[in-house]
């Protein structure tokens, strides 16, 4: 069975039952738990945690994709009003959500934050002239018996790429069929499939012919 997901936490999910049962799971990933600076961030999170005597909300394994997000934001946010702070003089001043009023920075705030490019949890992260996320890239990974593994990724502009070659392929084929029995079932339909013709009694898969025997 193949299943291709789509569940941007597939990393936080338990899958020690999918291992070894011959299920194939295919899944993208924005976030990758084993790079340094998510492993960072979680240490720390779990120190500031421990430090203030709070449960550990995600386990102690990884963090969630929106989390993650949510950091890049927060950070991304902090550069562009850090590098508008260094440009020209911020003045804060109390504003009414009801009113129609604005910040004077504020176009100049969202024009940095266009321009910002950093690595964050999520990778690269930068934004085109309209404000959409560009550039970025995604992890292909697969279950495998020592668990998920990366095989390939998928780029914008470029789309996929597998870094797997034939015979890691190959291999990874003939160990999904040992000791396993293959039946296959189709109709007769000629000339894919059809009787023989013969003057013998013929028993079995000697009784058909076609190109798909």
């Amino acid at each position: 069975m193949y299943v291709f997901c789509k569940y941007h936490d597939l990393h936080m999910v338990e899958l020690e039952d999918f291992k070894y049962g011959g299920t194939n799971i295919t899944a993208f990933r924005l976030v990758n738990p084993e790079s340094d600076l998510v492993q960072q961030a979680v240490r720390e999170w779990i120190q500031g945690e421990t430090m203030f005597n709070r449960a550990i909300p995600f386990g102690g394994k990884s963090i969630k994709t929106e989390t993650a997000l949510m950091y890049d934001a927060a950070l991304l946010f902090a550069n562009a009003l850090n590098a508008l702070d260094r440009s020209q003089d911020i003045e804060t001043v109390n504003l009414d959500c009801n009113s129609e009023q604005t910040w004077q920075h504020g176009n100049s705030l969202i024009n940095y934050m266009k321009l910002v490019e950093m690595t964050g949890l999520t990778g690269k992260v930068s934004f085109d002239t309209e404000g959409f996320r560009s550039n970025f890239k995604l992890d292909i990974v697969e279950l495998r018996k020592e668990g998920l593994t990366q095989v390939g990724t998928w780029e914008t502009g470029t789309g996929a790429n597998f870094s797997r070659n034939y015979t890691e392929q190959y291999t990874e084929i003939v160990e999904s069929l040992h000791n396993k029995t293959l039946v296959v079932s189709t109709i007769l339909n000629d000339p894919f499939l059809m009787l023989k013709e013969d003057s013998k009694v013929l028993v079995g898969n000697d009784r058909y012919e076609g190109y798909s025997v």
